[in-house]
């Protein structure tokens, strides 16, 4: 229908028994860097062992899942947030309607910002210095003592 075609996000329907993708809408066609003309990429779209998650476990489990890789066109991975929801169809079989944000700008916006609020945790520690001997004065700063 026109509101899975010309949706914001990414949305593809997946054969739950044979893991075929069924549909999809131009989004997740732009987002995986497939031409407009393309039809739905063949076979499935997830990386193989995303993060100790099969894509069968993800698929037969209705819910939402952070950083869930899906593979782009040239092979690399682009991290989403998958949205899975189970219809059953009665050609077609168990399906799982899949909604897909891409998460790419929040990764690179937490990887920014965790090192600025590691930094005042990096402060430098001085050099330990000898112990001053009784009645000796305070040393200036970077100025070793001297032993007789």
């Amino acid at each position: 229908g026109l509101l899975f075609e010309s949706g914001a996000e990414a949305a593809f329907v997946v054969n739950r028994s044979s893991q075929a993708l069924v549909s999809c809408n131009q989004r997740l066609r732009e987002m995986l860097g497939y031409p407009d003309d393309a039809g739905c990429p063949r076979g499935v779209v997830f990386a193989p062992d995303d993060g100790g998650r099969g894509d069968r476990e993800i698929l037969e489990h209705a819910g939402t899942y952070e950083d869930v890789a899906l593979i782009r066109s040239d092979g690399y991975p682009l991290y989403v947030q998958l949205t899975v929801a189970h219809v059953h169809h009665a050609e077609l079989g168990p399906l799982a309607a899949c909604l897909a944000r891409d998460t790419t700008e929040r990764r690179n916006l937490e990887r920014e910002l965790v090192p600025a609020a590691e930094a005042p945790r990096r402060r430098r520690v001085p050099r330990p210095t000898a112990p001053r001997r009784r009645g000796e004065p305070r040393r200036p700063r970077g100025e070793w003592p001297r032993w007789s």
